[in-house]
């Protein structure tokens, strides 16, 4: 509901943001839950915690700027008035990493670690691998920044079902920072 999608696509600029459609949604539920309560002429407490935090998920923003011009990253998120900045230089990205998580045997591996290793391509090129399969059943893609000195930086992660989309998110930040992508599956 709330997934990244991109809302200003060109060569040198990319902004991926949360979507209205599931605020809308957000906002209708805690509507309901208002109306139920009004109907009934009391407050509940089970109706009211939910329809509260129902309405401060429908205020959540997130948003990346990947903005080629300043050679800059830059993540906000927050509730209302209440947001975090973060600001990455261009010169900080080493690349952009997609990895899929898929349940092997009766567990599900959930760290995100490389399933292999020794992946590279040069800036501005991606990996000769296949884009990933459209997956039934469960598990996680995780859309990574990884940094000069070793950090990771989670873009966005949701579930195995969406991971083309993934995919195509990656592949644009990618071109946009002119930074190499790979594909962990």
């Amino acid at each position: 509901m709330l997934d990244l999608k991109p809302i200003k696509v060109s060569d040198r600029t990319l902004v991926l943001g949360t979507p209205w459609t599931g605020r809308i949604i957000l906002f209708g539920t805690a509507l309901v839950l208002g109306c139920v309560m009004a109907v009934n002429a009391a407050f509940s407490l089970v109706p009211g915690l939910l329809a509260l935090i129902t309405l401060l998920a429908a205020f959540y923003t997130e948003k990346w700027l990947f903005d080629h011009d300043r050679h800059q990253v830059v993540h906000t998120e927050g509730v209302l008035f209440i947001k975090k900045k973060k600001s990455f230089a261009f010169g900080e990205l080493v690349r952009v990493e997609l990895r899929n998580s898929r349940p092997t045997g009766g567990e599900a591996r959930s760290n995100f670690e490389p399933e292999s290793s020794g992946l590279s391509a040069t800036p501005g090129q991606d990996l000769e691998q296949d884009p990933p399969h459209k997956h039934r059943g469960r598990g996680f893609s995780g859309l990574f920044l990884i940094l000069v000195d070793g950090r990771e930086v989670n873009i966005h992660t949701t579930s195995i079902r969406k991971a083309q989309e993934q995919d195509k998110l990656g592949r644009m930040i990618s071109q946009v920072c002119r930074k190499p992508f790979s594909t962990y599956a």
